[in-house]
């Protein structure tokens, strides 16, 4: 551990942790960065692959803190809807310097933190999201031979029946549940291009000229569409 994480004590302020442990993520990027760079690596690829360590420790750190909260782990099975929502809520921001300091650690940069919690929480619903309809029973029956109106109605019930699902792994998560619908949104926008650009370098290795480029651009972007429509 560096020196001046290793100086800390249950008395340290947040600021002092937090620069410590900037400083330790620091050393150990530069010298993880030159590792991989020796080995042929991407220096992009690196920065890229680095920014997603960054969230999922910030998001890693703060789930397992909520779970570890006073509130959740005595929360009823029988307990309703707002004192879940009321006790999520209070473990969330009871675990976000935990979080931080995990995302610092991890090499993320302290300003760009609320940045990067936001896309955390976009993130876990369109995981939640995802597993939840390529599961459903409604799309689980689909086959090669479906027709592409099927293929949609399968796509809207198990959307529909998923929402709740989703809703509640982004309240666990720390999410504020009356942004869910927007950060839905956002994640499935996120999908729709994540999707796109997937399709589109299948296909451009295929083109032939700069139209056939953007005809097969549009293609994808309207297949990843249907696919995430709901």
């Amino acid at each position: 551990a560096h020196d001046k994480v290793k100086s800390l004590t249950a008395n340290s302020d947040m600021e002092t942790r937090i620069t410590a442990y900037k400083e330790a993520a620091t050393a150990a990027k530069v010298a993880a960065r030159d590792a991989y760079l020796k080995t042929g690596g991407d220096l992009d690829e690196f920065n890229v692959q680095q920014k997603v360590a960054a969230r999922d420790s910030l998001k890693n750190a703060k789930s397992t803190k909520i779970k570890e909260h006073a509130d959740v782990k005595n929360l009823a099975p029988t307990a309703d809807e707002a004192t879940k929502i009321a006790a999520y809520k209070k473990a969330a921001e009871a675990a976000e310097e935990e979080a931080k300091l995990a995302y610092v650690a991890a090499g993320g940069d302290a300003d760009t933190f609320n940045e990067e919690q936001e896309s955390a929480e976009v993130s876990v619903v369109g995981d939640a999201m995802t597993a939840c309809v390529k599961s459903h029973a409604e799309v689980m029956k689909l086959t090669s031979s479906s027709t592409e109106t099927a293929r949609q109605a399968a796509r809207q019930a198990a959307s529909k029946a998923c929402s709740a699902n989703a809703k509640e792994s982004f309240m666990k998560s720390g999410g504020d549940v009356a942004e869910f619908a927007v950060k839905k949104d956002e994640a499935q926008k996120a999908a729709i291009k994540d999707a796109t650009v997937a399709c589109v370098r299948d296909k451009i290795g295929a083109s032939t000229s700069a139209n056939d480029t953007v005809a097969k651009a549009k293609e994808c972007s309207a297949i990843a569409r249907k696919a995430f429509e709901e």
